[in-house]
């Protein structure tokens, strides 16, 4: 399955140039597969934010392995999401993380979701990433593969967040560089994970639902908002009552 989506060539085809801020369509350039955009060093430069994050492959819920570099060149950059079945965070953040692929698909950022544990701790098989994406409604368009206890990931990408807290993000852009990277253990993640998408793309995210978060408790003002009705510009104290789940 492959998406047209576009990135910023150099005049000859070979290093890439920094994308710019969404030129219109005349001044677009399509990278394919046969005319990448970018070339990437298959065993990295490192594991920090700057380098080259080195190729890996994860077998995904469709069959058969998705390679990390089959990106290279041809999308403008891929966000990587570190999730488990029982990450009930990562549920909570899920209409979020839709509105991302909505708005940023389209300008050429592809999304997968990287699962390392099944319901039970246990590393995912084959069925329990179809049971993902048909319990998430995960759209065709989006990539879900297995890596178990994200070994793979963790190995090549030091988190800046620590380890083993979720939902975790790698961003990379078109030459497999790392942009950003963080995990759920830090309030501020989404907020700098949408930031991170869209200096990558040139385009600031907008919310364009309301708020799928909790209220959280009674302040002084009413209803203290998480960080995802705020982030939303929904909060919750001007739509709830009393605390509760978010409309």
């Amino acid at each position: 399955m492959i998406l047209q989506t576009f990135g910023a060539c150099s005049s000859d085809g070979g290093a890439p140039v920094p994308p710019p801020v969404m030129p219109d369509a005349s001044t677009r350039v399509d990278c394919t597969d046969a005319s990448p955009c970018a070339t990437c060093e298959a065993s990295g430069t490192g594991n920090l934010v700057g380098d080259v994050i080195a190729d890996q492959s994860w077998p995904m819920d469709v069959g058969g392995d998705l390679a990390l570099h089959r990106f290279c060149g041809v999308r403008r950059g891929v966000l990587i999401i570190e999730t488990a079945t029982w990450c009930t965070l990562c549920t909570e953040r899920l209409p979020l993380m839709q509105q991302w692929i909505a708005q940023y698909q389209p300008l050429g950022v592809e999304f997968v979701f990287l699962l390392g544990e099944n319901q039970n701790a246990a590393i995912p098989t084959e069925a329990d990433l179809k049971a993902y994406r048909s319990v998430h409604a995960l759209q065709a368009s989006i990539y879900v593969a297995g890596d178990p206890k994200w070994t793979s990931i963790k190995k090549t990408v030091l988190h800046s967040g620590g380890v083993g807290t979720l939902p975790g993000f790698v961003l990379l852009d078109e030459a497999m560089k790392l942009v950003y990277t963080g995990d759920g253990g830090d309030k501020a993640l989404f907020p700098q994970v949408s930031d991170a998408l869209g200096t990558l793309t040139g385009s600031p995210f907008v919310a364009t639902r309301g708020c799928d978060g909790f209220c959280g408790k009674l302040a002084p003002g009413g209803c203290w908002c998480d960080d995802l009705c705020a982030q939303l510009g929904n909060c919750c104290e001007d739509n709830c009552g009393v605390c509760g789940y978010c409309p």
